[in-house]
């Protein structure tokens, strides 16, 4: 199933570790998702494995890696557990955007290290009124992925002046300890992703670990002085499609390889037959991972492009970054699909407690309607992009 090939970067020796971390989350996801966060030893293997450097600049100790290495580190997390997968996929995304901020924070967010674990909020929730020396943030954010095991918090605020009214938006990052946890993340699927709220309530935040949020993605953000390698030339959203769909893709893997595991030794309940010995079981393995190869060729085929064109700091056209996310997108349809099939397939059994598989159906379909995943919507702005017509505001970002 790895399709990745030989990547001429450190980043291969990870994809290593990464494999062997993959191969001992399934026997802890029960355990983690009773918890509601990832067990302190993934997190330990996580940082062991050198997972959490890829993104962070060389100067703080980091690996810089090839960007094909990020979404296969992530396809690969997700065959043993997609909750993992998740939590420590949108936190490397995230180490990408540590770097986007002042050489100060930078040097606050890796002084100790550079394997930091960096939740966020997408969403706003909150105001920013502007104090001496700083920004005071007052409010409720929602979905911080990974909270528990956050060293830092990012997170969006409006600014506001003494009268309320509102203004820019502008993105933050703070100390995970300023901030006020809410564990209200109670969900059938991805519990174990520690998907915790935060609440602020004064909390001041010095000028230099704050910068207007149009900067992050219109690449004028005041780290992109000092960080200049191909990475940082990636628009974040294009950055983040193709590591998204990893996660799915990955997901799906690891249901096939169960259940072809398990139908080998299947014997069908009425009847009697060897299950890997009928025509219908074999045609239906056999299509489901067609349909999965073909995902898989498709995102090397896009993170392979996105690199090429980082290195060659040539520019993102529309039609390039409408092309990601729509690809993407289908790329995690697919994966939804198959799983699903291939878990109906293998037999009520599949949903007994105990089972894998119904932790992957659960936590597929629940990541599944994440807005990131909008097919529709994805496919309609790459076929507008197609077509000539104008794109609306902020479907690009």
């Amino acid at each position: 199933m790895d399709t990745l090939g030989q990547l001429s970067t450190n980043g291969t020796d990870v994809l290593d570790r990464a494999r062997a971390v993959s191969a001992r989350l399934m026997a802890r996801g029960a355990s983690a998702e009773a918890a509601g966060r990832l067990p302190q030893e993934t997190i330990d293997e996580v940082i062991a494995a050198d997972i959490m450097r890829l993104v962070v600049p060389a100067r703080y100790g980091g690996l810089e890696v090839a960007y094909p290495v990020i979404p296969h580190v992530s396809r690969l997390l997700g065959r043993g557990c997609l909750a993992t997968s998740w939590t420590v996929g949108i936190c490397l995304q995230h180490n990408l955007q540590l770097g986007f901020w002042p050489r100060a924070a930078q040097d606050e967010f890796w002084g100790k290290g550079p394997s930091v674990f960096a939740p966020g909020f997408i969403v706003p929730g909150g105001t920013a009124t502007k104090v001496d020396g700083g920004w005071r943030l007052c409010g409720h954010w929602r979905f911080g992925s990974g909270y528990p095991h956050g060293d830092w918090i990012l997170l969006g605020a409006f600014e506001v002046d003494d009268a309320g009214a509102k203004g820019p938006l502008r993105r933050f990052a703070l100390p995970v300890a300023e901030t006020t946890p809410v564990d209200n993340w109670q969900m059938a699927g991805m519990r174990a992703s520690g998907t915790w709220d935060c609440t602020l309530d004064g909390v001041v935040v010095p000028e230099h670990r704050s910068f207007p949020a149009h900067k992050m993605m219109d690449g004028t953000a005041p780290g992109l002085a000092d960080n200049r390698g191909p990475l940082w030339r990636i628009p974040l959203i294009t950055f983040y499609y193709p590591n998204m769909a990893a996660m799915m893709l990955g997901a799906a893997e690891g249901v096939a390889s169960l259940v072809i595991e398990a139908t080998k030794k299947r014997v069908v309940s009425y009847g009697g037959a060897k299950a890997a010995e009928l025509a219908t079981t074999q045609t239906r393995i056999g299509a489901a991972m067609a349909h999965l190869n073909a995902a898989a060729a498709l995102l090397d085929h896009e993170t392979a492009r996105i690199w090429d064109t980082a290195v060659a700091n040539t520019s993102f056209t529309d039609e390039d970054r409408a092309r990601v996310r729509a690809n993407c997108t289908w790329i995690t349809k697919a994966a939804r699909t198959v799983a699903s099939d291939l878990i109906d397939y293998a037999g009520t059994g599949s949903f007994h407690q105990n089972n894998p598989l119904q932790r992957f159906h659960r936590e597929i379909n629940v990541l599944a309607s994440h807005q990131f995943y909008d097919w529709d919507r994805m496919a309609g702005v790459y076929g507008r992009s197609l077509l000539g017509q104008s794109i609306p505001p902020g479907e690009l970002v």
